[in-house]
């Protein structure tokens, strides 16, 4: 498999919702970047696919979530 697979890919404008959403809902500035990802995992337990999202402060311990459904959904 390519690292870059197309079918784990986010759509852009879902990518852009999330960052829109998290934004919102941390009442983040727009210093503050937020990152959105999907991986796979073969893990035993694991969801065969999750979004990861990332937020990026200035100054301030980055902050990550896990969320056990890809992106699009």
């Amino acid at each position: 498999m390519l690292p870059f697979d197309q079918t784990h890919r986010i759509r852009s404008e879902q990518r852009e919702k999330i960052c829109n959403w998290v934004h919102e809902v941390l009442s983040l500035t727009d210093q503050d970047r937020v990152v959105v990802t999907q991986l796979s995992c073969a893990e035993a337990g694991c969801p065969p696919l999750e979004t990861v999202i990332a937020v990026f402060s200035e100054g301030n311990p980055s902050r990550q979530w896990k969320v056990h459904k890809p992106a699009n959904d």
